[in-house]
């Protein structure tokens, strides 16, 4: 589904080896929460799992999600749940990368740090973002 030197998210179940790890689910968070509710995710390729299976999303005001090649289906799924969805693309940049190591963790590695600097010089990548701000909430707050 999604890879990054962070992680890798599969719905692929191994035979020969199981990994068990604590989890909560976007629901308990969205219960859990208070007031305005504003959610960043990049979560590796588990986007549509995630809101598919979400029965609060109406309770997020707003929301931007790093999308991994699912924009069409991420943007179906919000607009079910009475969101108005824009995709917007960045380039990435060498200046972008260089601040955006400044801001990571020093134990982030120097390889890391520098394939991301050597591929935004070079290739230029782009990261895609669903932007999605929830109709209802905006609805309410222009009254």
């Amino acid at each position: 589904m999604g890879w990054s030197e962070g992680g890798y998210v599969t719905s692929f179940q191994s035979v020969h080896s199981k990994v068990h790890v604590e989890a909560i689910t976007l629901d308990d968070i969205l219960n859990l929460s208070k007031g305005k509710i504003l959610i960043k995710t990049d979560i590796e390729g588990a986007e549509v799992e995630v809101l598919n299976s979400s029965k609060e999303l109406n309770k997020v005001h707003a929301l931007a999600m790093e999308a991994h090649g699912n924009e069409q289906a991420l943007i179906k799924i919000l607009n079910k749940h009475g969101f108005k969805t824009k995709i917007v693309t960045y380039k990435l940049n060498p200046q972008l990368c260089r601040y955006w190591l400044r801001i990571k963790p020093k134990h982030y590695g120097i390889i890391v740090a520098l394939y991301r600097f050597l591929v935004s010089s070079i290739i230029m990548p782009t990261i895609t973002l669903i932007k999605a701000v929830n109709a209802k909430h905006r609805q309410l707050n222009s009254k």
